[in-house]
C-alpha cells in the first residue's frame, strides 16, 4: 500500500480562529490541512502572511480552501437572479486566488440545497463557469457531496459528471456520504479519479462523525480503492468540535492513526 498524506482541517478547531487553529496543527506536527476561512477579513493581505508565515515555519501545507459563504451558494449562484450570479462569479474569484497565494490547489465547494428549484442542467453550467475561473487562478473547484445538498445523490454526481467532463472534480466526504445513505465506496467506484480530495471520520451504527480509530470504518478497504486509482490527493480529518473532548486529544488520535496505517 502507499503512503497518501493524511492531516486535519481548521474546520475540526472551529471556532477557534483561523490563524490559532492552524498555528496549533503546525506547532503539533500536523503536515497537511484545509484552510477553513470564516469571514473575509481572514483572506486579507495580512492574514495570509500569517497563514504563509506558519507554513514557511513549520512545513505544514495547505492543501485546499473551503469558505464560510458555502450555506449561501444556492442564493449566490442558483437562485436565477444573473446580476447576483454574475457578481458572485467575481467574489469566488477572489476566493480561488486566496487559495492560490496561500499554497493551496483545491477549493471545496457545496452548491445547491436539496430543495432549491435549480435544473440539474443550470447548476452544472454555473459550475463549469466557477471551474474555468478557478483554472485561471490557477487552483480547481472540488463538487462536495453535502447531505444537505443536490449532491447528496450519487445520481446527480454521475450527471454533473457526464454533463461537464473533465471539469467535474469532486470532494468526498466519508460522514456526509453516510447521512446521505449513499455507500463511499459505491461513490467511488462511480467518480473514480474525478475524487480529488478527501474529507475523512470514523463512524459506527450510532455516530457517523468520530475522530479515526474511534469507529470501525473500513479504512483499509478505502485507502485500497484509492490507491487503485493513483490517488495524489490528501486524506483530511474533518469532524466536529463535539467529536473529541480535547484539541490535544484529536491530534493524538490522528497521529496514531498515521501510525497504524503508515501514512504520512
Amino acid at each position: 500500500m502507499s503512503s497518501p498524506p493524511i492531516g486535519i482541517s481548521t474546520a475540526s478547531l472551529y471556532p477557534e480562529e483561523l490563524e490559532k487553529a492552524l498555528q496549533f496543527l503546525a506547532e503539533n506536527g500536523i503536515g497537511q490541512t484545509e484552510l477553513f476561512f470564516n469571514c473575509m477579513t481572514e483572506i486579507e493581505p495580512e492574514f495570509t502572511r500569517l497563514y504563509r508565515n506558519c507554513t514557511r515555519d513549520y512545513g505544514i501545507r495547505i492543501a485546499a480552501t473551503h469558505p464560510f459563504t458555502c450555506p449561501l451558494e444556492p442564493l449566490l449562484f442558483f437562485s436565477g437572479y444573473q446580476r447576483r450570479t454574475q457578481e458572485s462569479l467575481e467574489l469566488y474569484r477572489k476566493f480561488f486566488d486566496f487559495t492560490a497565494e496561500v499554497g493551496g490547489n483545491i477549493f471545496v465547494f457545496h452548491g445547491a440545497k436539496y430543495q432549491t428549484p435549480c435544473e440539474d442542467q443550470q447548476y452544472f453550467d454555473v459550475f463549469g463557469q466557477l471551474q474555468d475561473l478557478a483554472t485561471q487562478s490557477g487552483v480547481i473547484i472540488a463538487q462536495e457531496n453535502v447531505c444537505r445538498c443536490k449532491s447528496r445523490s450519487l445520481d446527480f454526481l454521475k450527471d454533473m459528471k457526464a454533463y461537464l467532463g473533465d471539469k467535474a472534480l469532486f470532494t468526498l466526504d466519508l460522514k456526509q456520504a453516510i447521512r446521505s445513505e449513499e455507500s463511499p465506496f459505491a461513490i467511488i467506484d462511480a467518480l473514480g479519479s474525478s475524487i480529488v480530495h478527501l474529507h475523512i471520520s470514523d463512524s459506527t451504527a450510532e455516530n457517523d462523525c468520530l475522530v479515526p480509530l474511534d469507529g470501525t470504518f473500513d479504512f483499509d478497504g478505502l485507502f485500497r480503492q484509492m490507491e487503485a486509482l493513483s490517488y495524489q490527493g490528501v486524506y483530511l480529518v474533518e469532524v466536529y468540535r463535539n467529536s473529541y473532548r480535547e484539541a490535544s486529544d484529536l491530534v493524538e488520535k490522528v497521529h496514531i492513526f498515521t501510525d497504524r496505517y503508515q501514512l504520512s
